[in-house]
C-alpha cells in the first residue's frame, strides 16, 4: 500500500499493473495476509492508474478473484462494482483449489454457468476484458494474448486520434486565420462606419445642445415675463386693497361723523326739552305757590331747578372728556331750608355715545359746558329774583338765611364749570 512504491512501479514503463483482491470483502481476513486489506487493494489499483497515465502513456490495471471460498453472488457483484469505480480494466475469475491440507478447504465448486454469468455482468459494467472460468488463472495465456492485441488496438486508435487531432488542429488554425482575416476586414469596415456614426452623433449632440440652449433661453424669457406679470398683478392688487381700505376708512369716518352729529342733535334736543320742562315746572310751581301763599318756596325752586340741570350737564361733560364722573362731586339736592315743593323730574342721563376720537370727546364736552353755562346764568337770574321775593315776604334777615344755601350751590356750580373749562 506504499503510495511512493506504487508511483515508482506505475511509471517504470510497464503496460499492465496487476494486483489481486483475491476475494470479496467479508472473506478478506480469512483468505489473505492480515497486512493486506480490501480497501488497501482498491487504493493501490486506483493510484496505479492515476500515476501511470501521464506524459502520453497508458497503464492498464488488472485484478483477479477466486471463487468457491463461500462468497455469495451479491458479494461478487458488489466487489465488481467497487473495482469498476477504481477504473480497473481487466478482471479474471477462477475456481479456488486447495493446495495442501494446511490451506483453506473448498466450500463450493462453481458451475460453468455461474462463471459465464459473472463474465456477462463484468462486460456490462464496462470492464475492457473479463476472463471467467474454472481453470482460469491470473496469468491466463489467452488473456495475455488478448491484452497484447487490445493494447495494439489502443495504440493504433491513439495514433489515429492523434492524427485526427493534428488535422483538426491544422484545420482549426486555418479556419481561425481565415476568421481573423475576415474579422480584421469587418473591424476595419466597422471602424470606418463607427467613426462616421460617431461624427454624426457628435454633430447631432452639438445641434441638440444648441437647441437646448435656445429653448432654455426662451423658457427663461417666458419665466421673466411671467414673473413681471405676476408682480404687476400683485402691485395692482395692493393698490386696489389700499384704495378699498381708504374708502372703507372714509366711509367709517363719515358714518362716525354722522353718528356724532346725530348724537349732538339728540343731546341738544334732550337739553332743550329738559330746560323747557324745568321752566314749565317752575312756572307751574310758582303759580301754585302764589295761589296758596307759598311765594318763597316757588322762588327757591326756580333757583334749584337750573342748578340741577347745570350739574347734570357738567357731569356729562366730565364723562365725555375723561371717561369718569367729575371729581366725584356730591350731587346738588335742594337746600334743606327751603319748603318742600313738588319734586321736579331729574334730568335724563346722557345717551351712550359711540366710541369717538379725542376731537369728538372735546366737542361733546364743549357742548355740555355751554349747556352748563346757560343753566348757571339762569340760576343766577332766578337767585336774584328769589332774593327779591323772599325779602318782600320774610324781610332782610329771612332773605339772608334762605338764600345763603342757594348762593353756596351757585358758587359750587361755578367752580365745577371752571374745572371743566380747564380740563
Amino acid at each position: 500500500g506504499d503510495a511512493a512504491a506504487v508511483r515508482t512501479l506505475a511509471r517504470s514503463g510497464l503496460d499492465v499493473f496487476a494486483h489481486n483482491v483475491e476475494t470479496v470483502e467479508r472473506l478478506q481476513p480469512m483468505v489473505r495476509d492480515r497486512r493486506a486489506s480490501y480497501a488497501q487493494s482498491l487504493a493501490v489499483l486506483r493510484r496505479a492508474k492515476e500515476f501511470g497515465n501521464c506524459d502520453g502513456r497508458r497503464v492498464y490495471t488488472k485484478t483477479s478473484i477466486m471463487l468457491g471460498l463461500g462468497e455469495t453472488a451479491e458479494e461478487v457483484l458488489r466487489t465488481m462494482r467497487d473495482l469498476r469505480e477504481a477504473d480497473v480494466d481487466v478482471l479474471t475469475f477462477g475456481q479456488y483449489l486447495r493446495p495442501t491440507e494446511r490451506h483453506l478447504a473448498v466450500v463450493e465448486y462453481v458451475t460453468p454457468e455461474q462463471f459465464d454469468y459473472f463474465r456477462r455482468e463484468g462486460e456490462a459494467m464496462g470492464f475492457r476484458y473479463v476472463a471467467s472460468g474454472p481453470l482460469v488463472r491470473s496469468s491466463y495465456k489467452a488473456g495475455e494474448l488478448f491484452l497484447a492485441a487490445m493494447m495494439d488496438e489502443d495504440d493504433e486508435r491513439d495514433a489515429e486520434q492523434q492524427q485526427q487531432q493534428q488535422a483538426a488542429a491544422a484545420e482549426a488554425a486555418a479556419r481561425a486565420e481565415a476568421e481573423r482575416s475576415e474579422a480584421a476586414a469587418r473591424e476595419a469596415t466597422r471602424s470606418a462606419e463607427e467613426r462616421a456614426a460617431q461624427e454624426q452623433a457628435r454633430a447631432a449632440q452639438v445641434a441638440a445642445a444648441e437647441a437646448a440652449k435656445e429653448e432654455a433661453a426662451r423658457a427663461a424669457a417666458a419665466e421673466q415675463q411671467e414673473i413681471a406679470r405676476v408682480e404687476a398683478l400683485k402691485q395692482e392688487l395692493r393698490v386696489r386693497e389700499a384704495e378699498q381700505r381708504a374708502a372703507e376708512k372714509a366711509a367709517a369716518q363719515e358714518r362716525a361723523a354722522a353718528e356724532r352729529a346725530a348724537a349732538e342733535e339728540e343731546r341738544a334736543a334732550q337739553a332743550e326739552e329738559q330746560r323747557a320742562a324745568a321752566a314749565a315746572a317752575a312756572k307751574q310751581a310758582a303759580v301754585k305757590q302764589k295761589s296758596s301763599g307759598g311765594g318763597i318756596g316757588a322762588a327757591i325752586k326756580g333757583v334749584v331747578q337750573p342748578l340741577l340741570i347745570g350739574a347734570g350737564a357738567l357731569g356729562a361733560g366730565f364723562v365725555f372728556l375723561t371717561g369718569k364722573d367729575s371729581a366725584e362731586e356730591e350731587p346738588l339736592p335742594p337746600p334743606s331750608a327751603a319748603p318742600s315743593p313738588a319734586a321736579a323730574p331729574p334730568p335724563p342721563a346722557p345717551a351712550a355715545a359711540p366710541a369717538a376720537t379725542l376731537q369728538d370727546k372735546e366737542a361733546q364736552a364743549a357742548a355740555s359746558l355751554a349747556e352748563a353755562n346757560a343753566a348757571l346764568a339762569l340760576a343766577e337770574k332766578e337767585l336774584s329774583s328769589a332774593r327779591t321775593v323772599i325779602t318782600k315776604e320774610a324781610g332782610e334777615e329771612g332773605a339772608a338765611g334762605a338764600t345763603d344755601s342757594l348762593e353756596g350751590r351757585v358758587a359750587k356750580l361755578q367752580k365745577m364749570v371752571e374745572e371743566l373749562e380747564s380740563s
